[in-house]
């Protein structure tokens, strides 16, 4: 998937783009950048309306190309380096949002199935398929 980068682009089309290509997977956008394994603050969070250029006042343009075989690690560190962009990966489990930061080192691809088996498992137990 390439994922255009401009000035221009509200936070919240980035977000939905990536999402459209890994379902089970989301991006936030933060103030401040992590390191690899941390998490970041909620209270860093940009809001989704928020203009790429706003978020640190200087704004590389260009097309991001996000391969499923890419780690998690990698793809939030090119953001971050190539773009001053500073993201957190987060994975659908059990229907609830979590940090990868203990599985930044899984591809996007792996983190997405995780997320789609973790859907599959709530989904039966909604369904009445699992006893308590």
């Amino acid at each position: 998937m390439r994922l255009p980068l401009t000035a221009t682009k509200t936070v919240a089309e980035v977000k939905e783009a990536f999402h459209e290509a890994f379902p089970y997977l989301k991006i936030e956008f933060f103030t401040n950048p992590h390191q690899k394994g941390e998490g970041s603050l909620p209270q860093q969070y940009i809001k989704p309306d928020t203009l790429l250029i706003d978020i640190t006042g200087v704004m590389k343009e260009g097309n991001v190309s996000i391969e499923p075989s890419t780690t998690t690690a990698a793809f939030e560190e090119q953001l971050q380096n190539q773009y001053s962009l500073p993201i957190q990966v987060f994975r659908n489990s059990n229907g609830v949002w979590i940090e990868t930061t203990e599985t930044d080192n899984l591809t996007l691809a792996e983190q997405n199935e995780m997320g789609r088996q973790a859907s599959l498992h709530t989904a039966h137990r909604e369904k009445g398929y699992y006893e308590d």
